[in-house]
């Protein structure tokens, strides 16, 4: 007997729930066991890092790289449960048009599987990790700093360490633009709040930017404007 498409969607929204929860807890269960067996044999970490320190640290990058890894996706899985087909007047979820959306056990599962998601996983990690980022601001070139937190700042200027949470937000946006108030907005609406997006950052951030950068996307934002005002010909329509 198949199992329905909602409930197979539901199974993998659980999944993806514990999925961080996972990652931490295997990586850090990796380098415990791998430092007792080393331990066993002897080995004394090079440099002048404490074995507490040498394990802790490797432990720290893994997850950090992982989730950052992962991130995407996770945000993707996260929203995906509001992500929503308007059929005859009424709201149905993309990934099985027999279940209503915001009633019975979608709601229910919005409430348990979704928010948590979405308080947790989008904003809490990007959240987190600006927090972390602030906290080192001072000692970003540090060796322990870089080691566990590099992959979060490295590529930018000390003063910018915080960019890869524009980047984020930038992604937040778009999947919810384009996915999940996809059916509800329209193209022309998606392509507009796109490029506004766009020029919002351009002109928010413009003085971090290149001169000929800013213009080219000034540039890009004016002429998808001007092509979305082009009335669709009739076989388009069609």
């Amino acid at each position: 007997m198949s199992v329905p498409p909602a409930v197979a969607f539901y199974q993998k929204q659980v999944g993806f729930a514990f999925l961080p929860v996972l990652i931490i807890f295997v990586c850090n269960f990796f380098w415990f066991v791998l430092k007792k067996v080393r331990q066993g044999r002897g080995f004394v970490p090079p440099d002048s890092e404490t074995t507490t320190e040498y394990y802790s640290d490797r432990a720290v990058l893994s997850w950090v790289t992982l989730l950052y890894l992962a991130y995407p996706t996770q945000v993707t899985q996260g929203l995906g449960m509001m992500e929503c087909e308007r059929v005859a007047g009424s709201l149905w979820l993309a990934a099985d048009l027999q279940e209503p959306c915001y009633v019975g056990r979608h709601l229910t599962m919005l409430y348990l599987l979704c928010l948590p998601q979405v308080l947790l996983y989008v904003v809490g990690l990007p959240l987190g990790a600006l927090l972390v980022l602030f906290r080192h601001r001072r000692d970003l070139h540090a060796k322990r700093t870089q080691f566990r937190w590099g992959i979060l700042y490295a590529g930018y200027r000390d003063e910018l360490y915080w960019w890869e949470i524009t980047i984020v937000i930038r992604k937040i946006t778009m999947v919810m633009v384009g996915g999940v108030f996809a059916s509800r907005l329209g193209p022309d609406m998606q392509i507009y709040l796109s490029l506004a997006l766009v020029r919002f950052f351009v002109f928010f951030w413009g003085v971090f930017l290149a001169n000929v950068m800013c213009l080219t996307i000034n540039v890009f934002c004016v002429t998808g404007c001007c092509l979305c005002r082009r009335p669709l010909d009739n076989a388009t329509v069609q």
